[in-house]
Parts: structure tokens; C-alpha cells; sequence
């Protein structure tokens, strides 16, 4: 039975917090307390503005919200894993860059990166520059004017560390041969 959320165990989803955005799953992991609990913790510290959303990831089968410590702007678009590799390879610099060049980056088939980068095009955060020759190859650059989405922090997180309770020891002093059984 797993610990549940009350005065003695919020500091620890507090710390948790503190230390990377997180979503309710990873807060239990890390915490190592219930389901229930933390999930009417994070939703009530969003609700007072107390945590924000940051980022949603895909657990498998739903988007789930990522919580950050602190009042802010919600997140509220969701990007796909191809869109993050994007926005990780322009955000560096201002480079022109091919759908083959990203693609081979990427290590995917150049016809999905294309349709990723017109998708981002779309929406303005990078530019397709023009072409000179109907057979030239069609390139791509980050918009400088946009500012590209904050997924806070890094996106490599840490191996998250459960809780695991000591249990206090005995306090049984040790007996010989020659002590008296009573």
C-alpha cells in the first residue's frame, strides 16, 4: 500500500517538482505515493496557478500534462516526436537546411521529415526558401522572428528514484548462550 498525499508528504512532491517538469505518473515514481493523490494534487495546484503546463507527452495511449513549479503560461499545443527533433536541429542556428540533410539528422525517410517541415512552415516557425530551378531542391531555415516552443527543461531527464520507506529496527539487544531466555 502505497503512502497517500497529505501535510507530511507534499514537500516531496514540492522537491520533485522543483527539480524538472514532471508529469502525474512521474511524480508518483519519483515519490513514490498514490495515484489518487497526486492526481488531485497537481490538479488542484494547477487550478490555484501554482504549477503550469510546460509540455505533453505521450504516454503510450493519451497526452498527458507535464507540470512545472510556478505560475506561467499554459502549453497547450501538443508536438509530435518528429516536430521536437525540428525545432532541437533549427534552434541551434540559422543554417538552410534540405529535407535529405534533416532527414539523414533525424535518421527517417526524407518524404515525412518534408511533410513535418511544411507543417512547421505553416505555422511560422521556419521558412522554405525560394528556388532558383524547378529541379533544385527545396531548403529550410528558423524563422527569426518566431520564437521557437519552451519544452522546460532539458528533455533528457534523470532516472527517477522511488520512495521506499525504511522500516525502524528493533530495538531487541543481542543475546548469547549465556543470557538469560526470560
Amino acid at each position: 500500500m502505497k503512502p497517500k498525499v497529505c501535510a507530511y508528504t507534499v514537500p516531496r512532491l514540492i522537491k520533485a517538482l522543483m527539480e524538472q517538469p514532471r508529469t502525474a505518473k512521474e511524480l508518483m515514481q519519483a515519490t513514490g505515493l498514490g495515484r489518487d493523490g497526486v492526481g488531485a494534487f497537481c490538479k488542484s495546484m494547477h487550478e490555484q496557478g501554482a504549477v503550469h503546463i510546460v509540455d505533453w507527452r505521450f504516454d503510450g495511449a493519451n497526452y498527458i500534462p507535464a507540470y512545472a513549479l510556478g505560475p506561467g503560461t499554459d502549453v497547450v499545443h501538443r508536438w509530435n516526436k518528429n516536430e521536437r527533433k525540428l525545432f532541437e536541429i533549427f534552434g541551434k542556428d540559422l543554417l538552410s537546411r534540405n529535407n535529405k540533410e534533416v532527414a539523414k539528422l533525424v535518421k527517417l525517410d526524407p518524404s515525412t521529415i518534408r511533410k513535418d517541415l511544411n507543417a512547421l512552415t505553416e505555422k511560422g516557425y521556419l521558412i522554405r526558401n525560394p528556388v532558383k530551378t524547378s529541379n533544385e531542391a527545396y531548403s529550410w531555415r528558423r524563422n527569426p522572428k518566431m520564437a521557437f516552443p519552451d519544452f522546460g527543461a532539458t528533455q533528457s531527464y534523470p532516472a527517477l528514484r522511488t520512495y521506499t520507506p525504511q522500516r525502524p529496527k528493533p530495538n531487541i539487544p543481542q543475546q548469547s548462550w549465556f543470557s538469560a531466555i526470560s
